[in-house]
């Protein structure tokens, strides 16, 4: 395998750990929101409509990246 494009091939994983960790992260959190207040699913929506908006900034900034 090239140096390029096993450089390529850590900025795919990079990129793919940093949206799923943002969608765990934020959907955890509205899961425990949504427990905590004994409602519906209002949190969990929120958190994961958060972490697909962090998880696409930083994937953003991972493909920009020179």
């Amino acid at each position: 395998m090239s140096n390029k494009s096993q450089k390529n091939l850590h900025k795919g994983i990079g990129a793919s750990y940093s949206v799923i960790g943002s969608l765990m992260l934020f959907g955890l959190g509205g899961f425990w929101l949504d427990k905590q207040s004994e409602g519906g699913h209002f949190w969990i929506i929120i958190g994961l409509l958060i972490g697909v908006f962090v998880g696409l900034y930083e994937l953003s900034k991972f493909m920009l990246k020179k």
